[in-house]
Formats: C-alpha cells, sequence, structure tokens
C-alpha cells in the first residue's frame, strides 16, 4: 500500500463550478446524491465540485444540512445544490430524509469532506446495467489528507481487510460481483465506505434506511440489512477518495466503541433483520467490547458509566479482569490506568522454570 506521501496527489482540487453548470453538456443517470453536512465549510466546495466533474451528472443533488453554524448550506446553494435544512440531528436522520426526498432509482451517497474521481458515477451506472440484480455498488477508496495527499492507495486491498481472501461469484474487467452480498461481508472488515457506495432506494427504504438509533456504524448496519434485498458489486478501482482529517470521527476511540455497543444492541434485540452470523459475531464480541468502553469512560474520568460498562461486562462472561478493573475504578482515572496497567503485565509474565 502507499504511504504517506510517498505519491503526492491523489487528484488535482475539483474546480470550484456549479453542480448544475455541466446540465447540458453531459449525460444525465437516474441517480440522486444525497450529502449530509455539519459545519464543512472546509471542504464542502471541494465535494461538491467533484459532483460537477463527473462524466454522467446526477439527476440531483440533494444537501441535508444539519444545524450547520459556519455557513455550509449557503456554500451548498452557491454550488447549486437543493438544500434541506434540519436543526442538529444526526448523519442517519439527515441521509434519511436526503433518501425520502430523493426522487431517483439510485442514491449516491458523498460526505461533505470526501472526494470522487470523474468517471465515478458512470462505471457504476455501467456496473448496474450489467448486473441488474445488484442493490449496492460499491468502489475502491483511496485515504487522502487534508491537502489531498495519497495516504493509502487501496482501501479494500489493504492488509488489514481481507478483502483478497473472499471469493466473489464472478470476477470481469475490475468488477467482482457477490450474488450473496451479506455473505461476502462475513470474511472482510468493513470496507463498503458511504461515500463509496451506489444504492437503489427502493432497497433502502424497503430495509428501513439508516437506524437512526445508531450513533456510529450506521453504514454497518445498513448496508447489511440492504444487502439481504440483492446482489453486491464492487468495482476494484479507487474512484473515492476518503479524507483523513482531525476532525474525523474515527478519531476519537470511545465514540467509535460507544457506536459500536449501540450497533450490537440493536443487532441483538432484532436478529431477525441481520444475517445469523452477524448477529453471532457481535455477540462474541460484547463482553470485550464492553471491557474496552470500561477502561475508555475511565480514560474521559467517566467512571459511573465506566463501571456500569464493567458491570454488564461481568454479567456477559468477560472474566475476573473486568471484576478486578471495576474495583480499580474507584481509586480515580489516574490510578485506574496505572494499576490497570501493572495488572496487564503481571498477567502477561509467564513462570520461568
Amino acid at each position: 500500500m502507499t504511504e504517506s506521501g510517498s505519491a503526492g496527489l491523489w487528484l488535482a482540487p475539483a474546480p470550484l463550478v456549479r453542480v448544475d453548470a455541466v446540465r447540458d453538456a453531459v449525460p444525465a443517470a437516474d441517480i440522486s446524491v444525497v450529502m449530509p453536512t455539519y459545519n464543512g465549510a472546509q471542504y464542502i466546495e471541494a465535494a461538491l465540485g467533484c459532483i460537477a466533474q463527473q462524466t454522467v451528472r446526477p439527476r440531483e443533488v440533494i444537501v441535508v444540512d444539519d444545524g450547520s453554524t459556519d455557513g455550509s448550506p449557503e456554500i451548498a446553494e452557491r454550488m447549486g445544490a437543493r438544500v434541506i435544512r434540519l436543526s442538529r440531528s444526526g448523519v442517519c436522520v439527515a441521509r434519511n430524509r436526503g433518501i425520502t426526498e430523493a426522487t431517483s432509482t439510485w442514491i449516491a451517497f458523498l460526505d461533505q469532506d470526501d472526494l470522487w474521481l470523474p468517471t465515478k458515477l458512470e462505471q457504476q451506472c455501467n456496473a448496474a446495467a450489467l448486473h441488474t440484480d445488484a442493490v449496492l455498488i460499491a468502489t475502491d477508496a483511496a485515504k487522502v489528507g487534508g491537502n489531498n495527499q495519497l495516504l493509502l492507495n487501496s482501501f479494500v486491498h489493504a492488509d488489514f481487510m481481507h478483502y483478497d481472501r473472499v471469493q466473489p461469484t464472478s470476477r470481469e474487467n475490475g468488477i467482482d460481483y457477490f450474488a450473496s452480498g451479506q455473505d461476502a461481508l462475513r470474511y472482510a472488515g468493513w470496507f463498503l465506505l458511504p461515500s463509496a457506495v451506489l444504492a437503489r432506494r427502493d432497497a433502502l427504504v424497503a430495509s428501513g434506511m439508516f437506524d437512526e438509533r445508531i450513533t456510529l456504524h450506521e453504514d454497518v448496519s445498513c448496508f447489511t440489512r440492504v444487502l439481504a434485498k440483492g446482489a453486491l458489486v464492487v468495482i476494484d478501482e479507487a474512484l473515492t477518495g476518503w479524507r483523513i482529517h482531525s476532525s474525523n470521527t474515527h478519531f476519537n476511540a470511545l465514540a467509535m466503541k460507544r457506536g459500536a455497543l449501540s450497533l450490537t444492541r440493536i443487532a441483538l434485540l432484532e436478529p431477525q433483520a441481520y444475517p445469523g452470523w452477524f448477529v453471532k459475531k457481535h455477540s462474541d464480541a460484547l463482553p470485550g467490547l464492553l471491557l474496552e468502553i470500561g477502561r475508555a469512560e475511565m480514560a474521559v474520568n467517566n467512571a459511573p458509566a465506566a463501571r456500569a460498562a464493567l458491570s454488564e461486562a461481568i454479567s456477559r462472561g468477560a472474566g475476573s479482569r473486568a471484576g478486578w478493573l471495576r474495583l480499580l475504578s474507584y481509586l480515580g482515572a489516574n490510578n485506574f490506568e496505572r494499576l490497570a496497567s501493572l495488572s496487564r503485565g503481571f498477567r502477561s509474565k509467564k513462570p520461568t522454570a
């Protein structure tokens, strides 16, 4: 994989022209672009510029503003997008409103800080015509820094993703087709980034869209359920740029763990909505996740939340370590981490002969 700084820029910055400026010059596709935004003024012009660069244009561009205070909706309107303004409600509510308002067969998601190469929508349209049973068509993605520097040239084929051990039903001309999309997810890491996805609107609606009870990992819940409705297609080319910067929620480890917990609770509460392997995977991981949350809550000095997580970890079979950490939580954040680390060190030592 290409590392940071080794290959310059991923692509030149998109021209900042209106998304409807190419209306008469570029053929239209039966696609609505849905972009949720919240205080995205730094990057939203570049994202919308990427839509204007597409070699086929979407029927409409819907920006759902989630209570921004930095002028993001005004920028989007100036760029020619249709803007829907909401009070602060979260990304799931924003995406769902965009899906509800959309008038096209296909929904392309683009986050406010991500990027597309010019042929992204065209190649997805071609794949949709080739595989008419597909409900979700994704591309590979590159990780891109705040200044467009290339950080990773293939997210799908990164070593930690294990995508290459998954066998597609067919593979031709850089297009991987999975007749059972849910099964394709079973043996790989999560590679379906929202900005890389084109999804059938009817499948999104029928599967319940984005679960507004989930704080993060909402894409995992949504796209897993959508793939119960049909096939998955993956275009083996990094046509999407996943922008990495200091404001990414993914850098908030505690928030990510809390999101994983909300996803797990709903999967256990409503197992009929997910494949059996998905429910088992999250059920098996729950004790360890609760233990991790307990430690993370203590790191931010939230002892009551830490004890609640560790108590549940104990009840779900996490073992004596969870009980020990719960006792340590009464000693304060600094002492907790110091003693927990010492405990881990002692436990890892093996007796010598």
